[in-house]
Formats: C-alpha cells, sequence, structure tokens
C-alpha cells in the first residue's frame, strides 16, 4: 500500500480485490472508486439511534450501504436520476491538514455519470449547524472543488420529492419508459435531485 507525498491530502479507497489504495486526492481516479467496496463496515446492534440497511440500487445492480434513513432517502433519489451511473457508498476516506489541525473524513456517497462526479455528505439540518460538522463539511467541500468534483451536502429538507417519489421502488426495466415524478420539486424529475 503506497502512501501520498508528504504534504498532499491523503485519499483511501478499497478495491473490490481488497487491500486498501492510498494515493493523494489529485491522482484519485472516480471509476476507480465507485468499482469498490465501501471503505468502512455498516454495523447495526440493539438500540441504535439510527437504521442502517443495504438498498437494492437498479443503478448499480447491486446492493448499496446507507446508515440511516435519511441516507437511504438520498441513495432512492440517486437510484431513480438518470444522470447517475453509478453509485457508491462509503466510498473513499480523506485525511489531510485544514489549517493547524489534522482532520479525517469518508463521506456518505460517490455519484458517477457521464462527465459529472459528485461526492454526497447527508447530514440532519440540526447537526448542520454544529461549528465541528460545519468544519469537516466546509474543508471537504473546498478539497473536492480543488479536484474538480462536485460536493452536496443533503439534509432532506426537501422531503417532498421523496415523500412523493418513494412509491417507485426501482427505476424501469431497460425498454419501459422512462420514470417520472411529478410531485418532485416543479415537476423537474429526478435528475434535479443533485441540486437539493
Amino acid at each position: 500500500m503506497a502512501r501520498s507525498p508528504r504534504g498532499e491530502v491523503e485519499f483511501r479507497y478499497t478495491p473490490r480485490e481488497g487491500e486498501d489504495v492510498v494515493t493523494a486526492l489529485a491522482r484519485a481516479r472516480a471509476q476507480d472508486v465507485v468499482q469498490g467496496e465501501p471503505v468502512r463496515s455498516f454495523g447495526s446492534h440493539a438500540g441504535m439511534g439510527h437504521y442502517p440497511g443495504w438498498w437494492w440500487s437498479a443503478t448499480a445492480q447491486d446492493h448499496v450501504g446507507y446508515e440511516s434513513l435519511l441516507e437511504r432517502d438520498r441513495l432512492m433519489l440517486a437510484d431513480f436520476d438518470p444522470a447517475v451511473t453509478a453509485i457508491a457508498s462509503q466510498p473513499f476516506g480523506i485525511s489531510g491538514r485544514d489549517g493547524d489541525c489534522v482532520r479525517r473524513h469518508v463521506p456518505d456517497y460517490l455519484l458517477v455519470g457521464p462527465g459529472n462526479v459528485t461526492v454526497v455528505d447527508v447530514k440532519p439540518f440540526e447537526q448542520l449547524r454544529r461549528p465541528e460538522v460545519a468544519a469537516v463539511l466546509s474543508w471537504t467541500g473546498r478539497l473536492m472543488a480543488a479536484r474538480g468534483w462536485r460536493y452536496e451536502v443533503w439534509s432532506g429538507r426537501r422531503g417532498d420529492a421523496v415523500d412523493e417519489c418513494s412509491v417507485h421502488l426501482a427505476r424501469p426495466a431497460p425498454g419501459l419508459a422512462p420514470w417520472t415524478c411529478h410531485g418532485c420539486a416543479g415537476g423537474a424529475g429526478p435528475s434535479g435531485a443533485n441540486d437539493w
């Protein structure tokens, strides 16, 4: 396992073959990462305050993990979005300096489509006001922008789209009419989901 050079942001992901790959964020390839495994496991035990699980994704043609019902909701929207062609959960870990401190973070999702890479963090709205959470999300956003990847923090505040669209359980099979949700914001359908 190679280490990233001193001073660069370290980027770690786990390919399907197993052993972690460590490189610099500037050299990370989204196509390699999205085909890998989550970099951390989804634990569960009695009395947990959230509900982890696995969503069967029509996009990934595999199960994709989530750590909370809020994450599951964002995952559902990504799965219905025709602009998303690959989805990875807990896709990579980053670590590096942010001023005087060292930060580490694992985003929730990596969404990839033709010419588009989006890194998604899912946080309940109430947590966004916490200074330590805001600092990590801000740092991650700056890093993703420098890498040329889109960054999204999703809090589920636009629950109307999820509520209206959650009755659809899967993307239509190939050859069927494209999925449309008239309840989504402005009738735009799921492809506008990345902007929420």
